[in-house]
Order: C-alpha cells, then structure tokens, then sequence
C-alpha cells in the first residue's frame, strides 16, 4: 500500500507541473484542468489513508470513495479547514506565551510537554472541550477562511463543472455554444493552481 501511495502522490506532482508549465505558456485552460486533476489525487491519496484505517468497511465501499471525483475534490475543503483550525491554535498559544509559529513546531513543542505530568494535564485541558476560548477561536476562524466552502462545492458537483468547463465545448439544444474552454481565464487558472500547490503542500507536510 506505501508504495501505491507514494505512486498517487508522485502523479499529483507531475500533474501540478505540467499545470505550471502550460500556464507559463499561456494555456489557462488546459492549466485550469490539470491543477484541479492534482488535487483529486492529493485528495485521493488521502482517501485510501483513511479508509485503510477503517476496518469495519467493505472494501467496494473503499474503492467507490476513492475513485469518486466529488470525494476527492472536497479533501481540498478539509485541508482548508484544518488550516484554519491550526491558525486559531497557533494564535491562542501564542497569546500564552508559547511562541509557535507552525505545524511542525506545534509538534515538537507536544513532543516536549508530553514528558511531564503537569504538561500533559495542560495538554489534555487545552484541547478538550473545557477550552471554551480554543472553540471559539477555532470556529471564527474556519467561519471566516474564504476557501473552507470548497468541501461543499466539491460535493454539489461545483469543482467538476470548472474543470468540464475547461476541456469541453457544450453545446445547447438550440445549437448554440453555451461553454467554452475560452471562458476560463488566466485569473481561474491562477486560483486552481494555487489550490493545487496547497493541496500538493498538505500530502508533503503529511508524509
């Protein structure tokens, strides 16, 4: 399974490149399609770690979530969640006096506390449910991040459209264009390749 893992992860770097590379050539749509096609497998990498953990699902089940192109597509929205979520704990330890300014310090100063008695009772206090300030924090923050609806778009099929959008010419019942790759312009394909690059920075902060 690592070494499927490490294949799917790897594809989404390619994928992000090769996004890059035509958006420096000037082709936003092809870029467009490709950035939103590296997310879906960083998601789907997350997928299959996930559901590896869950030993009480079927496996068809499994394999009906990770190839799900809304499934994969709405990891991007945890993603942001979460970041938030670390935002908000990062700020209120500050305010504490624990200067921590990430992720990978926020795991060295747990490391730390966890070899006493009093820091694993502050530990434990500081993220149950008792910490009334962490909850706050944590929920204005992912209330007020601008791209935590991702999750939702990806599951009403929002996402997909972008990228259908992208690739195809549809054609209406009239016989009239209704889309048109044309439409997706360098601003769209700026922002998926930005979430791609966040999506592609989680799976390798998680490694």
């Amino acid at each position: 399974m690592t070494k499927a893992l490490d294949c799917v992860a790897e594809n989404a770097k390619r994928l992000l490149a090769d996004a890059e590379s035509l958006f420096e050539l000037g082709k936003w749509q092809s870029a467009t399609a490709l950035a939103i096609l590296a997310l879906e497998e960083a998601g789907k990498h997350f997928l299959i770690r996930w559901e590896r953990g869950k030993q009480n699902e079927t496996v068809s089940h499994k394999v009906k979530q990770v190839v799900s192109h809304k499934s994969k597509q709405a990891v991007l929205g945890s993603f942001y969640v979460a970041d938030a979520a670390l935002e908000a704990t990062i700020k209120i330890l500050n305010s504490k006096g624990i200067r921590i300014r990430n992720e990978s310090e926020l795991e060295a100063w747990r490391a730390h506390i966890l070899k006493t008695e009093r820091g694993v009772e502050f530990y434990n206090w500081f993220f149950s449910r008792e910490n009334e300030e962490l909850r706050t924090a944590m929920a204005t923050s992912i209330m007020e991040h601008k791209f935590v609806h991702l999750g939702a778009k990806a599951m009403k099929g929002e996402i997909d459209k972008v990228k259908q959008k992208a690739l195809y010419v549809d054609v209406g019942a009239d016989g009239e264009v209704v889309s048109n790759p044309s439409f997706i312009t360098r601003e769209i394909a700026e922002e998926w390749i930005a979430h791609a690059r966040f999506a592609i920075g989680t799976l390798e902060s998680k490694d």
